[in-house]
Order: structure tokens, then C-alpha cells, then sequence
């Protein structure tokens, strides 16, 4: 490893460090400093690791950091930004992936199913319990949510089981979990450590999905 991929892989291990440490111990300014920082610096990563970057999963990142600033705010309307920049990002990691493959595979039965699985385990843990008002917004989010895991399945298998996919496809699966987290943090109840919960899981979520594709040579 060169010097500028070590510098960046220290500077984004910081940026998780004190994003975590903000959440952990409620400092306001740790976390809007970690969470502003977190997706470009990764990025950045991706860009410099990748033989061949793929400008879908640069999109994916930018709608993700865009998420994750307007949720610093605590209003409504910022949880609604957040949920749609956010299932930008699910639709640009999808796109990314399902263009790489130009034929339809047998596998991508097994993609719908996994992607109905998601949708169900979404509304049964969070969807449920938005109010009125949300829940079709956060049905139509489930689907995009589900469509990043299951275009990872499906180059799971049309790569012949090529180990980066699993790891995207895991990435994708703790997209799930911090989501449903976050929903029930705001429709149900806080939690003293649910902020932390949601940021630890989303952090694995990105970094497997980038760390996958980076193997891969981008895609």
C-alpha cells in the first residue's frame, strides 16, 4: 500500500473514531464534524482504490452524505430529505451494479424474492410503526433499500460466487439493520445508544458495499 492510500485509510479510520465518540458520548460537534466528513472520505478512498471507478457508486456516496448532513437536523422535513436522498443512494448502488451485467440470470428470481424478504422484514420491524403520514414514504424507501441487496446477490451469482459480492451483499444486509433502527428511533422511541446503533451499522454498511466493489476493481 502506497503512502497516499495509507493517509486516507488513517484519516477515515479518525472520521469513524469520532463519529462514534460524538454519538457515545452526546458531543454535538464530534458528531456534525465525523458525519460530514465520513462520506467524502470515502469517496475519495474509492476513487483512489478502484482501477476503474464507476460514477453510480460516486453518486450513491454524494446522495448518502447528503442524508447524512440534512439529518442532523431533527424536524420533519429533514427526516423526509433524508429518506429520499437516501433511496437515491439505494438506486444508484442498484444501477451500478445490475448495468455491470447485460443479460438476465436465473439468479435474478432468487433477487426478487430477496428483495420481497427485505420489504417484509422492513415493514414488520419499522414501516409498521411511522405514522399515518410516513408509511407510504417508508414503504416505497423499503424497496429501494431492499434493491441494493438484491443486486448484490444477483452479481453473487452471476460472477460465480465471487467472494467481493458476498461482502457487498453483508454491507447491504446492515443497511437493513440501520435503517430499521433509525425508524424506530424516530416513529417509536429514542434510545440512550440508538444514535450509536445506527451510525456503527451504517458505517459497516458503506464500507463493505465500497470495500466489495474495490475488489472487484470498482464494480
Amino acid at each position: 500500500m502506497d503512502m497516499t492510500k495509507t493517509v486516507l485509510t488513517v484519516i477515515y479510520s479518525i472520521t469513524i473514531i469520532l463519529t462514534l465518540v460524538g454519538y457515545l458520548k452526546r458531543r454535538s460537534a464530534m458528531r456534525i464534524m465525523g458525519k460530514t466528513l465520513l462520506m467524502p472520505v470515502l469517496a475519495v478512498i474509492y476513487a483512489t482504490f478502484s482501477e476503474h471507478p464507476n460514477v453510480f457508486i460516486l453518486a450513491a456516496l454524494f446522495f448518502g452524505w447528503a442524508g447524512d448532513v440534512i439529518l442532523l437536523g431533527d424536524r420533519d422535513i429533514n427526516s423526509i430529505g433524508g429518506i429520499i436522498f437516501f433511496a437515491m443512494g439505494h438506486i444508484s448502488y442498484s444501477l451500478g451494479m445490475i448495468l455491470s451485467v447485460r443479460e438476465w440470470l436465473p439468479a435474478g428470481y432468487l433477487s426478487i424474492l430477496y428483495m420481497l424478504l427485505t420489504v417484509f422484514i422492513a415493514w414488520k420491524a419499522a414501516v409498521s410503526h411511522c405514522s399515518g403520514r410516513f408509511r407510504p414514504l417508508g414503504i416505497i424507501y423499503s424497496v429501494f433499500l431492499s434493491s441494493t441487496g438484491a443486486a448484490s446477490l444477483y452479481l453473487f451469482f452471476a460472477s460465480g460466487f465471487a467472494l467481493p459480492y458476498l461482502i457487498c451483499l453483508i454491507g447491504s444486509v446492515f443497511f437493513v439493520v440501520s435503517d430499521c433502527i433509525l425508524s424506530r428511533e424516530i416513529f417509536l422511541k429514542r434510545t440512550d445508544h440508538g444514535g450509536f446503533a445506527v451510525m456503527l451499522t451504517y458505517i459497516i454498511a458503506q464500507s463493505y458495499l465500497i470495500a466489495g466493489f474495490i475488489l472487484r476493481g470498482g464494480i
